[in-house]
């Protein structure tokens, strides 16, 4: 059974705001690749999320690449716990895990996700 390929985003815009969302997630992952399981786990995520929401780039970027440097460090520090040297699917699933059972104070600092 072949593996279901993540969504490529359609347009310019797209692509645009997808590759600064994917610099911000690098930056927080560190030291640690992320695999092409990890980038397709990602692209599935936020490429749906960026189409749909892309007129609203300006007033949401801070806090969307923001929380995509924190889902990279989630998702680094999971599969260093985890013994992997790269960052994966399950890696990402958990990081997307943990942002959403984040408390009051946490999403405060970090900021609410824009686009659930």
């Amino acid at each position: 059974m072949a593996a279901e390929i993540a969504p490529i985003p359609r347009d310019w815009l797209t692509f645009s705001i997808f590759a600064q969302i994917v610099v911000a997630f690098g930056q927080g992952s560190g030291h640690l690749p992320v695999s092409d399981a990890g980038v397709q786990a990602a692209a599935a995520y936020y490429v749906p999320r960026v189409e749909k929401n892309a007129g609203q780039w300006g007033e949401h970027a801070a806090v969307v690449l923001g929380l995509a440097r924190i889902m990279g460090q989630l998702a680094s520090g999971h599969a260093a716990a985890h013994g992997r040297a790269a960052v994966g699917s399950h890696d990402f699933a958990a990081a997307q895990e943990a942002i959403h059972r984040a408390d009051e104070a946490t999403l405060r600092l970090a900021g609410r996700c824009p686009w659930p």
